[in-house]
């Protein structure tokens, strides 16, 4: 993991710990968050490692700006099933549950 990885990281941890020390999540929550997190960065590099060669591809057969438009709608997708992802995953946080039933 880069400097700039790790510092992101421990920033968003720092981050986690202090709206855990403030009762705003739960231990479960910020494991869940944690665990997201990792899970979220492994999916963009894997994402980048399969996009990589087919952006080449596309380059090399229908040029920079269509192979451009390609990976814009590619990055649109998958931001867009991140959010959802998000959205599902922060819905189920026992500290927004808890939040909803009071």
């Amino acid at each position: 993991m880069s400097n700039t990885a790790e510092d992101e990281r421990r920033a968003y941890m720092a981050s986690l710990a202090e709206m855990r020390s403030n009762d705003l999540i739960t231990a479960d929550d910020e494991t869940t968050l944690i665990r997201n997190f990792d899970e979220q960065k492994a999916s963009v590099e894997a994402a980048f490692a399969e996009f990589l060669p087919e952006y080449q591809r596309r380059v090399r057969e229908d040029g920079e700006a269509k192979a451009n438009e390609w990976m814009a709608e590619a990055a649109r997708e998958m931001g867009r099933r991140q959010g959802e992802a998000a959205r599902k995953l922060v819905g189920g946080l026992s500290s927004v549950r808890n939040a909803g039933a009071a």
